[in-house]
């Protein structure tokens, strides 16, 4: 397992070799299994009648180490895939470290195969296992190899399901410890404060647990580029804002693999509320090269900064900001952050129109503060319009009931779709 190391004030990681996340659960108590069985510590099913074998136990009392897999179209690698189905299972390394048992239920139509890949979050894997005979509720035991040891070690094992329609994959699952949360970041230039152009290339995959009973938690990362990084910071601050740096890799390189080591909630709702970004710094842009914000998989990233130039007339205004809007990966809805400063917001809305031309009001964002925060449901022709690049951010303010900022949103970060 990945050892935690305790963060000082810009908290270092271990290099490049990190074996395990530091947040398994081991020895976990008996609870329900995807169909509603009991799962035993040892991940036998209880009840069913259907037990995968004598649970693993060496006689001497070693418990064996559970993992959850959540299977999206989200979390298909490199091409996430819009579809609704979707699965999940639950999974008990013995205390052997080589057995695995697994319960895995399933809703793809027109399944071609279910299977055990190797592979980090964010990208395509290569098959080790599969699973036999296919079916919507599967259970069995097979020997894992010493490779997917290493890899279930390190959070880089996953169950995928490949269907007539999908044959690269439909569904995926990356297998982890219980309660985690998956997150991923495609950092580049054009995302940089201000814009860098830039040539170089990275994405990144994050599972982050968190504890609330003990209030720690972790973050592991796996980081890969084409630029030579010269640092690479988790910073504090949403899209087209320049944020406080929280956290600093070490061991750079071409790819980076780690845990941080979580000690304050905030960081927890953060990274869940969009508002962390990686910065890949090189000697050539000491600044930052490459940035990307953290964002759940498949999710499509909006930003734009604020400002009274981009009002229509435009403002002769002082204040500034950022703006970022991030569309699920259903295209169903939109999470939405406007932050300002030397100004107090008293109201903001999403319009439509191009950059320079004013609009009708869509929809009105709700203010907290000097931010506006919050979510919305849209419809396929708001997704047409984000798309396009004719969505804004307006923010009116007592001295400016029109509008003192106005942020014409980009498209900065979208998974490829299938």
């Amino acid at each position: 397992m990945k050892p935690i190391y305790p963060l000082a004030i810009v908290p270092f990681v271990v290099a490049l070799g990190a074996c395990s996340s530091g947040s398994k659960s081991q020895g976990q108590p008996s609870g329900n299994g995807p169909d509603g069985g009991l799962v035993n510590n040892d991940g036998g099913m209880v009840g069913d009648g259907s037990s995968t074998g004598d649970g693993g136990d060496d006689g001497g009392g070693a418990a064996a180490t559970q993992y959850d897999a959540k299977l999206v179209g989200a979390q298909v690698a490199p091409a996430a895939v819009m579809t609704s189905a979707s699965g999940a299972g639950k999974f008990m390394l013995q205390s052997d470290g080589q057995t695995l048992t697994y319960d895995l239920t399933q809703n793809v139509a027109n399944v071609m195969s279910v299977n055990l890949n190797i592979g980090a979050v964010s990208e395509p894997g290569m098959v080790s296992h599969t699973l036999t005979p296919v079916s919507a509720h599967m259970k069995g035991s097979i020997t894992l190899s010493s490779d997917e040891q290493t890899a279930i070690a390190a959070d880089q094992l996953y169950v995928d399901v490949k269907s007539s329609a999908n044959p690269n994959g439909e569904i995926r699952g990356q297998i982890v410890p219980p309660n985690s949360e998956i997150f991923v970041a495609y950092p580049t230039g054009q995302q940089e404060v201000p814009p860098v152009m830039s040539t170089y290339t990275a994405h990144a995959g994050f599972i982050m647990n968190w504890d609330s009973t003990a209030m720690t938690g972790s973050l592991v990362y796996h980081l890969v580029t084409t630029a030579v990084p010269t640092n690479v910071y988790i910073q504090r601050s949403i899209g087209a804002t320049n944020g406080s740096t929280v956290y600093s890799v070490q061991g750079l390189s071409g790819t980076m693999d780690g845990t941080l080591s979580l000690t304050n909630q905030s960081d927890q709702s953060d990274v869940e509320q969009g508002r962390f970004s990686v910065n890949i710094t090189t000697a050539a842009n000491e600044g930052g090269e490459l940035r990307g914000q953290i964002i759940p998989p498949g999710t499509t990233l909006f930003t734009g900064v604020l400002s009274g130039t981009n009002e229509v007339p435009p403002v002769a205004s002082q204040a500034q900001g950022g703006a970022q809007f991030v569309l699920s990966a259903d295209h169903k809805s939109v999470s939405y952050e406007a932050d300002v400063s030397g100004t107090i917001p008293t109201g903001a809305e999403m319009g439509n129109a191009p950059a320079g031309m004013p609009s009708s009001v869509m929809y009105q964002l709700t203010v907290v503060g000097q931010s506006a925060l919050g979510n919305l449901n849209v419809t396929s022709s708001d997704v047409q319009k984000l798309m396009a690049g004719t969505v804004f951010t307006n923010i009116r303010t007592a001295s400016y009931p029109n509008g003192e900022l106005r942020a014409n949103l980009s498209l900065q970060a979208q998974p490829s779709q299938q």
